[in-house]
């Protein structure tokens, strides 16, 4: 999405290899990221309740003026409970809800006050390997870890061109240029798709 010199990339790994973790290891990986300069954090994962551990970490980079996006897939359980990290009432954590092609809202997103915003979450094509990893495909894959991507890129692809702007005007940026649904109506925010 960004050239290299223009925004670096870091990747991190806070889950096994099956998909399964934990909050502290999910924590580990935002701090590593945080350290190593990451601007825009791609979360695209999620369960579980909040962690104090975590609330007081966004809590401290907050109070330090980090200026750091975590993108984070709102959940797929398709109703209105919270999950983390996506849920963190944080102005550095944006939820991600997911919709399909024709911008409705994808039936397993999550949809709750902390949604912020949504993207293309349904038939994404995604690549991953087959053969026990010995070979590179793409395949479809839906769920709001799909759609948290687009969203983190497109923070990438803003920050690139404006990078002395704040995390908090980044953020701005990507709500007040989303586009509504059209069959939301003329509403600025709701809770399926956030902005």
């Amino acid at each position: 999405v960004t050239s290299k010199a223009k925004m670096p990339l870091h990747i991190g790994k806070g889950l096994t290899d099956s998909g399964s973790g934990s909050m502290s290891g999910v924590l580990d990986a935002m701090k590593n990221c945080v350290e190593n300069g990451a601007k825009v954090v791609n979360m695209s994962l999620g369960g579980g309740g909040p962690s104090s551990a975590v609330e007081s970490f966004l809590t401290g980079l907050e109070d330090d003026g980090t200026n750091v996006l975590f993108v984070a897939a709102a959940g797929n359980g398709g109703s209105s409970s919270y999950s983390y990290p996506a849920s963190y009432d944080s102005p550095l954590v944006m939820s991600v809800a997911a919709v399909n092609s024709n911008s409705v809202k994808a039936s397993f997103s999550q949809y709750n006050d902390q949604v912020d915003i949504a993207g293309p979450g349904v038939n994404v094509n995604s690549p991953t390997t087959s053969n026990g990893g010995t070979t590179n495909i793409y395949a479809e894959f839906s769920g709001t870890s799909m759609a948290s991507p687009h969203v983190a890129g497109v923070a990438a692809l803003i920050w690139s061109h404006h990078p002395t702007k704040s995390a908090a005007e980044i953020r701005l940026a990507l709500e007040c240029s989303a586009v509504m649904p059209q069959q939301y109506g003329n509403v600025v925010r709701n809770n399926d798709v956030g902005y």
